[in-house]
């Protein structure tokens, strides 16, 4: 991460390493290169550590190589529009069938796209199988009901101060819940957490 100053990306990725949540959560910059990872997502492909994944590819995993090919060209989809994604994967990962569901979005610094970072986590049916969308009833971030409460009016554009007299609740209260929210997606602005959420109450609607 020091070829940019993070001090100006729209995340940061970084504090997301160490999150111990059952999901993969990863970034790469413009040529899909990994540039971190989180513990879990690191375990799962047998590394000692997440800073080990720094510098490799889709390619380098025990993964099909043409599910690898998909990856890319999803990270790549992503960086061009400048859109945040959700792409299913259903692949064989050490003899054992794995369905995916993958959130990527743009990694952005001053404004100019650098790379992508994501998320990842496991169903056990497949895409054809589910009736709805996964993000409605997937809370990928672990937020609280009321963490929730307060994003879904988040999302829609609502002030923290319009949130609190809609929830009854006070202004310092709405900004704390904002602010735990950012720290548990690892968005460091309001935008990026908008962009974060946005699909998860896309479909929940």
């Amino acid at each position: 991460m020091n070829k940019f100053d993070i001090t100006q990306l729209n995340i940061y990725p970084e504090s997301l390493m160490y999150y111990t949540g059952k999901f993969w959560i990863f970034w790469k910059d413009l040529n899909s290169q990994y540039l971190g990872c989180n513990i879990h997502m690191a375990k799962d492909l047998l590394l000692k550590s997440p800073k080990d994944i720094v510098g490799k590819t889709d390619y380098d995993f025990p993964i099909p190589k043409d599910i690898a090919k998909h990856f890319i060209q999803c990270d790549q989809e992503v960086i061009q529009s400048r859109i945040t994604k959700q792409f299913w994967d259903t692949f064989m990962l050490r003899d054992e069938k794995k369905h995916f569901v993958a959130i990527k979005s743009p990694l952005i610094s001053n404004n100019k796209v650098i790379g992508v970072y994501g998320m990842s986590y496991s169903r056990t049916t497949p895409n054809a199988e589910l009736n709805d969308s996964p993000m409605s009833t997937e809370n990928i971030y672990n937020l609280t009901i009321r963490e929730l409460e307060v994003m879904k009016y988040f999302v829609s554009g609502h002030t923290a101060k319009e949130i609190g007299k809609l929830l009854s609740l006070s202004y310092r209260t709405i900004e704390q819940h904002i602010s735990n929210t950012k720290i548990k997606t690892g968005c460091r602005t309001r935008s990026a957490l908008t962009q974060a959420l946005l699909d998860y109450f896309k479909y929940k609607t």
